[in-house]
């Protein structure tokens, strides 16, 4: 599937160095497919925790942000 390599490169400029911190947040329905799950690094495939937690972290990062301006 051609997109994903723009995909797999896209995520990958997110994060470059070991001090840098990212979410990549792949929000289609396509990525529950699991002819594109395939594609994804294997370090990508997340359980239903890992998403609360994920969730969890955006949320509070958004209320920090917004109580900061």
């Amino acid at each position: 599937i051609p997109g994903m390599q723009k995909v797999l490169q896209a995520a990958g400029r997110v994060v470059r160095s070991e001090s840098d911190r990212g979410i990549v947040l792949l929000m289609d329905d396509r990525y529950y497919d699991p002819a594109y799950v395939a594609l994804l690094p294997a370090s990508w495939q997340l359980y239903d925790e890992d998403i609360a937690l994920a969730a969890q972290r955006l949320e509070e990062t958004a209320c920090t942000e917004e109580g900061e301006r």
